[in-house]
């Protein structure tokens, strides 16, 4: 009956942003060395040295680990839809299909477990579930749900008497010390899988203002005679 949608006349309430929280470098350490026997240890080691989404660890198979290249290939993603819910789905944007380094000894913990899983499944014999192909399960090869490492994380947090953060905030944690050691953006970038170069600036501006800092002062040593600029094309003379 009406013929317009007075509702368009609204100014919707702009949705509340959860604050981020990371943790420094040292924190990092300790949590670690503190989690190191846990069996989770690899999924902690891995969201922290890559800065993967807790759906795409959950979604991971070993298939899409690289041994000889130490790469991950991020393709799919494990998300919950209500708590019983859990379904499998493409990554959060189009460059979240992409291709994440490791680190050589996040590499050598991947082998171990890898090991280790495959014991556990010949002890299972028929009992074992699934097809082996899940990097992270239970004993008798179940896929773990999302909210089991959170809720694993969140008391080994409290275990380990740091900073309580969200399991998300591994992956700003993560950013955030990328940046601030002098790994470029557009690499952070990359390897978070954001959608342009814009959202990782914006999100993690506050990683980056020694950078800034430090262009300032390059540029203006320039201008001041304080260095010598780059030759032009290589001619020094």
């Amino acid at each position: 009956m009406l013929a317009r949608n007075v509702a368009d006349l609204s100014d919707p309430p702009k949705p509340m942003k959860t604050e981020m929280s990371t943790w420094s470098a040292q924190q990092v350490q300790g949590f670690l060395s503190y989690v190191k026997a846990h069996r989770l240890y690899p999924c902690f080691l891995l969201l922290l040295t890559t800065g993967m989404r807790r759906g795409e660890l959950c979604g991971l198979r070993w298939e899409g680990i690289d041994f000889e290249t130490k790469r991950i290939s991020i393709r799919r993603s494990r998300v919950v839809v209500g708590y019983s819910n859990v379904v499998n789905s493409e990554p959060k944007t189009a460059r979240g299909r992409r291709i994440v380094p490791l680190d050589p000894a996040v590499v050598d913990v991947l082998r171990g477990y890898r090991a280790r899983q495959l014991q556990e499944r010949l002890a299972w014999g028929a009992g074992y579930q699934g097809d082996g192909g899940i990097v992270f399960t239970h004993e008798d090869g179940a896929a773990l749900h999302p909210d089991q490492i959170s809720n694993a994380f969140e008391r080994l947090t409290q275990a380990a008497e740091l900073p309580r953060i969200r399991l998300h905030d591994l992956r700003h944690t993560y950013a955030t010390l990328a940046l601030q050691s002098g790994v470029p953006l557009w690499a952070v970038s990359d390897i978070l899988g954001h959608a342009s170069l814009a959202i990782t600036s914006n999100v993690y501006r506050h990683a980056i203002p020694p950078v800034f800092e430090e262009a300032a002062g390059k540029v203006a040593g320039l201008m001041l005679g304080r260095s010598r600029p780059p030759s032009a094309l290589g001619r020094d003379e």
